[in-house]
């Protein structure tokens, strides 16, 4: 699948991508039919095949899209906090993936677990420097307990939101987005420097 030259090409693909997400991350990608995604769009099954070659190759866009807007929204999130504890409360009220379902996350993990694989080592590889800076960071400045390594307090984040994109450790009248901002919440004060809270 190349990428298209043309801008009239590319914005053509972008929204056949931006529309693909908005379905796959209601409906799941289960739920989701190539003919739904040109119809949607709207183009001919010819032309959506044409940009995008395939449905596992529109998922790859989707994946590439969302995990290249986390991390922007992510960086920016960092860089935009005067703290590390005004990062972490950024970190805490983040809604940019708030529209991708349960769905979602368990058609990715049991129909492509080697994709869930993928965004998980890129993340791994990006994100955890970052956050162990951060935690560093906020622990000179006496805002994270110091006695709490950096890398354990990441390991124990990392395990809570995987914990929680598993779909069948969500059961009970919670959703996700509750989970995890209680998840959150017990992890920012569980974190937090006794002066600090």
């Amino acid at each position: 699948m190349n990428e298209p030259k043309k801008p009239k090409e590319q914005e053509k693909r972008r929204s056949i991508v931006e529309t693909a997400e908005r379905l796959f991350c209601s409906r799941g990608i289960a739920e989701t039919s190539m003919d739904d995604v040109a119809e949607a769009v709207p183009v001919s099954k010819m032309t959506l095949y044409k940009y995008v070659g395939s449905k596992d190759q529109l998922l790859d866009l989707v994946l590439d899209a969302l995990m290249e807007r986390g991390q922007e929204d992510f960086r920016s999130m960092l860089e935009g906090a005067p703290s590390p504890l005004e990062a972490f409360k950024a970190m805490a009220q983040y809604r940019g993936m708030d529209h991708i379902n349960g769905a979602f996350v368990s058609d990715l993990m049991r129909l492509y677990p080697e994709k869930a694989k993928r965004i998980v080592q890129l993340q791994y590889q990006t994100v955890t420097p970052l956050m162990e800076r951060l935690i560093f960071e906020g622990q000179q400045k006496g805002q994270i307990r110091k006695d709490l390594s950096p890398h354990v307090v990441l390991l124990f984040m990392m395990g809570l939101k995987d914990f929680v994109a598993r779909s069948e450790a969500m059961g009970g009248p919670l959703d996700v987005r509750t989970v995890g901002e209680q998840l959150l919440s017990i992890l920012y004060y569980g974190i937090v420097a006794p002066d600090q809270v």
